[in-house]
């Protein structure tokens, strides 16, 4: 799923069309554990859903 997958959509439509996080089969996202690790300042150990909501906010942002 990509940013501009939401654009102009409602995150609850994208999960109708199977465009939801929690679509992804467990295998691919346990191992994860919601954790990213980066180099990024402020954003090293913070959930995967941390980033992706600021990414989707600034994306729908008028």
């Amino acid at each position: 799923m990509q940013p501009e997958d939401l654009v102009g959509h409602e995150p609850r439509q994208a999960a109708e069309d199977g465009r939801d996080a929690r679509a992804l089969p467990a295998r691919w996202t346990s191992p994860l554990k919601n954790r990213l690790s980066t180099s990024v300042p402020s954003f090293d150990g913070v959930g995967f859903d941390t980033p992706a909501a600021l990414t989707h906010s600034e994306a729908v942002r008028p």
